[in-house]
């Protein structure tokens, strides 16, 4: 069976430049390797896109998958190594990573893979990979959250006649795509990852200060990395689903969008929570929408949100260490755009990942803040 995807899943930008959603979560026990073989296959049961790849002809790709589909957890065994820093933790995941969008298309290769990884003797990782072309991060994170032994497996609608409703390529993305193109071949420095200090990133204060009853988490963390970042122009990621007609949390696909910031338009957490309910910069007066010519010639910085998307996963006899997102540097061409992607390492305990751009984002610069805390290689992978 052939599903279409939407517009933005066949663009350029998405098939040669996003790499899959991935992450890792590292448990103390033993793992539980024959369950997590019958509730992937429960999954792919129940979504059987999960078990397809992606075909192209014509100029038209498509997920085409088998109509009793099967699937299955890997198990693998990890380097005797204990302390490793990100960049090879990354390093140690890649042949667990589903392919980039144009590099599987006719290669038979899965868009979703579900690993086991033994570290030791009472140590293992639990990987899960997305292809981005058939799934955001809602996507992804409604898979990862059925796989726990108390999880519930659930139907993600993924067929045609759900996409029909969702041309969601928007010119923020398009924008973007420029920014990102600039220096498509340049050697930026690597992604700095740490969790983020509470008291820097009060909530309540922000509120009070920004004269609006309520701020998020992810407001106050927002407007602090795109000031922190330096950049000219900023975008948040914003999911689309229960926001048009037809399209909810039960429909698997790339349904998000961004929201198109300059530099007024996040000079506080306020501002990045009013901007959610119009879909737009909340400075007064109105800052205008940046062209084509102004992204390519100025610095920009992209935030996504996963925090509120996960869910911790219990399986007997383990006991949960951390939770972390795989991004691989070597694959993103970053230009001059700095990315950060804000998520939690275990429940309330907020982390980012920040893959700067040549001259943008500074960790060094932004412990002047307060609110850079542990690094995540103090989690000891």
């Amino acid at each position: 069976m052939d599903i279409r995807l939407l517009p933005v899943e066949q663009s350029v930008m998405m098939m040669r430049t996003e790499s899959a959603l991935h992450t890792i979560t590292v448990y103390e026990g033993q793992p539980p390797i024959d369950f997590l073989r019958h509730r992937v296959a429960e999954m792919a049961r129940a979504n059987p896109w999960l078990a397809g790849s992606l075909v192209g002809a014509g100029g038209v790709t498509v997920l085409r998958h088998p109509v009793d589909p099967k699937g299955s957890a890997a198990v693998y065994r990890l380097p005797q190594q204990e302390g490793m820093s990100y960049s090879q933790m990354v390093a140690a995941l890649r042949p667990m990573t589903v392919k980039t969008g144009a590099t599987a298309v006719n290669k038979d290769e899965p868009v979703f893979c579900v690993s086991v990884l033994r570290q030791g003797k009472s140590k293992w990782w639990l990987s899960v990979s997305l292809s981005h072309v058939v799934g955001d991060a809602h996507t992804f994170y409604s898979l990862h959250n059925m796989l726990g032994e108390s999880s519930e497996v659930k139907r993600m609608d993924a067929v045609a006649g759900a996409k029909d409703i969702a041309a969601i390529e928007t010119s923020a993305m398009a924008h973007a795509a420029a920014g990102k193109m600039k220096q498509l071949w340049a050697h930026p420095p690597p992604v700095a990852g740490f969790h983020l200090s509470p008291a820097p990133l009060d909530q309540a204060e922000a509120a009070a200060a920004g004269g609006v009853p309520f701020v998020s988490s992810n407001d106050v963390a927002t407007a602090w990395f795109l000031q922190q970042s330096g950049a000219d122009l900023g975008l948040m990621t914003l999911d689309f689903r229960n926001r048009l007609p037809g399209i909810g949390v039960e429909h698997a696909g790339n349904y998000e969008t961004s929201i198109v910031y300059q530099r007024a338009d996040f000079e506080s957490a306020a501002l990045i929570h009013k901007s959610v309910s119009t879909l737009r910069g909340a400075a007064e007066p109105r800052t205008g929408e940046p062209g084509l010519l102004d992204w390519a010639s100025s610095t920009s910085a992209v935030v996504s949100n996963w925090a509120s998307l996960f869910k911790q996963l219990e399986f007997a006899g383990s006991s949960h260490l951390t939770h972390v997102p795989v991004l691989n540097a070597a694959s993103m061409p970053r230009g001059n755009m700095d990315t950060a992607v804000l998520f939690e390492s275990a429940p309330g305990k907020l982390a980012c990942l920040v893959a700067p751009s040549r001259g943008g984002f500074s960790l060094d610069a932004a412990k002047q803040s307060g609110a850079v805390g542990e690094p995540l290689e103090a989690v000891h992978f």
